[in-house]
C-alpha cells in the first residue's frame, strides 16, 4: 500500500515537473520571440537617428554658406529633430525597463534639447506662415506607455506646396538667427562625434543582447552635457535660443 502511494506521488510530481518545464519553455519562447520583434526595428532605428544627426549638419553647413533658410530646410530640420528626440527618448526608455542603464541618472538632456531645437524651427516657420499640419504628438508618458505604442513615426504633412516650391526662400540670415544657428549647429557636431563611433565600431547588426545601441544612447547624452555644462555652463540650448 505505502510503495503504490509513492509510486502515485512519483508520477504526481513528475507530471508537476513536466508542466513546469513546459510554461518555463513558452515563457522563454515568447520572450526571445519579442526581443527579435524588438530587434528587427534596432537597426532600422539606429540608423535613422544617426541618419537625422548628420543630415542636420550638412543642412546647418548648406544654411551658413548661403545665408537663408528655405522651406525644405525647415522641413527637415524639424523632422529631424524630432527624430532624434523620439529615438533617443524610446531607447533610453527601453534600456531603463530592460535594467541595462542606471535608473537614478538621467539621460534625456539629448531628447529635452532636440525638442527645443524642433520647436524653434517649427516656431520660425509659423512667424513665416509656413503651414504645417499638426502631427501626432509624441507621447510623453514614458513610465506607463507600452514600448509598442511608444514611438510614433514622425510625419510631418506640407500644406498644400509644389514640390519647386519647398526650394523658396523663407528666411534670410541676420546677425541674431546666424548667432542661434551657430549654437545648434555646435551641438549637433557634438552629436556627430557620438554618432562618428558608433559607426566606426566593429560589429554585426545590433540586437537587444548587445551594446552597441546603448552606447550610443549613453555617447549622446554625454556629448550634450559636455556641450551644456562643461562647455557653456547652461542647462538647455532654449536659452541661447530665448536671446
Amino acid at each position: 500500500m505505502l510503495k503504490q502511494y509513492y509510486k502515485q506521488l512519483l508520477i504526481f510530481s513528475a507530471f508537476l515537473i513536466i508542466i513546469l518545464l513546459l510554461i518555463i519553455y513558452n515563457q522563454y519562447q515568447e520572450n526571445k520571440k519579442y526581443e527579435e520583434y524588438l530587434s528587427n526595428g534596432l537597426n532600422d532605428d539606429i540608423q535613422t537617428l544617426n541618419d537625422a544627426i548628420v543630415d542636420n549638419q550638412n543642412i546647418y553647413q548648406q544654411v551658413s554658406d548661403s545665408e537663408h533658410i528655405t522651406k525644405q530646410h525647415l522641413i527637415s530640420l524639424i523632422k529631424n529633430n524630432s527624430i532624434i528626440k523620439n529615438l533617443t527618448q524610446k531607447y533610453e526608455y527601453l534600456a531603463l525597463r530592460l535594467n541595462r542603464l542606471e535608473s537614478n541618472k538621467d539621460y534625456n538632456e539629448t531628447g529635452k534639447n532636440a525638442q527645443t531645437i524642433s520647436s524653434f524651427f517649427r516656431v520660425l516657420a509659423g512667424k513665416e506662415n509656413f503651414c504645417l499640419e499638426p502631427n501626432n504628438h509624441f507621447k510623453q508618458s514614458r513610465k506607463s506607455e507600452p514600448i509598442a505604442d511608444y514611438f510614433t513615426e514622425v510625419r510631418r504633412d506640407i500644406c498644400n506646396l509644389e514640390s519647386d516650391e519647398k526650394n523658396d526662400v523663407l528666411v534670410n540670415l541676420d546677425s541674431d538667427l546666424k548667432e542661434k544657428l551657430g549654437h545648434i549647429q555646435e551641438l549637433n557636431s557634438f552629436w556627430i562625434e557620438a554618432s562618428k563611433a558608433y559607426e566606426t565600431t566593429e560589429r554585426a547588426d545590433d540586437t537587444l543582447s548587445n551594446d552597441h545601441w546603448i552606447n550610443l544612447i549613453v555617447d549622446l547624452e554625454k556629448e550634450t552635457k559636455d556641450y551644456l555644462y562643461n562647455k557653456h555652463k547652461i542647462s538647455n540650448i532654449e536659452l541661447f535660443l530665448k536671446k
